[in-house]
């Protein structure tokens, strides 16, 4: 838990132009924190927890929903282009997964290539990928999955309505 706190702080020290400053290494070591605590791991030699229940569900609002199956924020890659104007873009990787925030946890990631590259041409990628977070949060399912489907709709629709 120390190394994992350790690793959020250092992320968020980084500087947000540079590769280190990619905001999923702070997130991936939250995930980690929250999946420990939520699996009963995150506990001293005694075994009494390190975490309240109240500290436990502030880092799942805050940094990922664990799902109760696999006992694991369920975290998906997407690639996204990154656009610097209409035809001219950059393709990244970019992180999905659910938490309590208002925000999709795309949005900062998005805000880090926009950084990154110089590019800033992202306004209707970034209202589609919000417009499908809050649709997958009032409907109570994985913005992962939903976003999955999404882009599996618009693929078929691209082959002429034709599904691979």
């Amino acid at each position: 838990m120390e190394l994992a706190y350790h690793a959020i702080d250092l992320a968020v020290l980084a500087d947000p132009t540079s590769l280190d400053g990619d905001p999923y290494h702070e997130f991936s070591a939250a995930h980690v924190l929250v999946e420990m605590a939520k699996s009963g791991e995150a506990v001293d030699t005694m075994g009494r927890p390190l975490l309240t229940p109240e500290e436990i569900d502030r880092l799942a609002r805050y940094y990922g929903v664990v799902d109760p199956t696999t006992k694991q924020v369920k975290v998906r890659a997407f690639k996204m282009p990154i656009f610097c104007d209409q035809q001219w873009y950059f393709p990244e990787q970019v992180w999905v997964w659910d938490w309590g925030r208002s925000d999709a946890p795309t949005e900062f990631q998005i805000r880090y290539y926009e950084r990154l590259h110089g590019c800033t041409n992202n306004t209707s990628l970034r209202a589609t990928l919000m417009d499908i977070f809050s649709q997958a949060k009032k409907s109570k399912v994985a913005f992962s999955d939903l976003l999955a489907q999404r882009i599996q709709t618009l693929e078929g629709q691209k082959q002429g309505g034709k599904q691979r």
